[in-house]
């Protein structure tokens, strides 16, 4: 199990490309259907699942980590705050919390 993990974390860093990266993902999900282990059938469906998606990360290398990271910082600071009663209140805050102080005074 251990080395299956490594090999798909070699896949994930490694393969430069959406071709190249399609090849190797069908071979470590064949690997990984071979072992029999219950435990990752669950994981080769979600894979085989959202296989089109995992795959486009490689056509270009991005994510939407840097979105899905805002979208948490801004829910922290309306949960901190137990809501806010005007909105530019909140609209404040979120400003300060990106230090986007300047657009503050649009």
């Amino acid at each position: 199990m251990y080395e299956l993990k490594e090999s798909f974390r070699d896949w994930f860093n490694t393969c430069p490309d959406r071709p190249q990266a399609d090849a190797r993902l069908t071979d470590w999900l064949d690997q990984a259907k071979a072992t029999g282990l219950k435990a990752l059938h669950a994981f080769i469906g979600t894979i085989n699942h959202w296989r089109a998606q995992i795959l486009n990360y490689f056509a270009g290398r991005h994510s939407n980590g840097f979105a899905e990271g805002a979208n948490l910082k801004i829910k922290l600071i309306n949960r901190r705050a137990f809501g806010y009663h005007l909105f530019e209140s909140f609209r404040l805050h979120v400003l300060v919390a990106f230090d986007m102080t300047e657009a503050a005074s649009l």
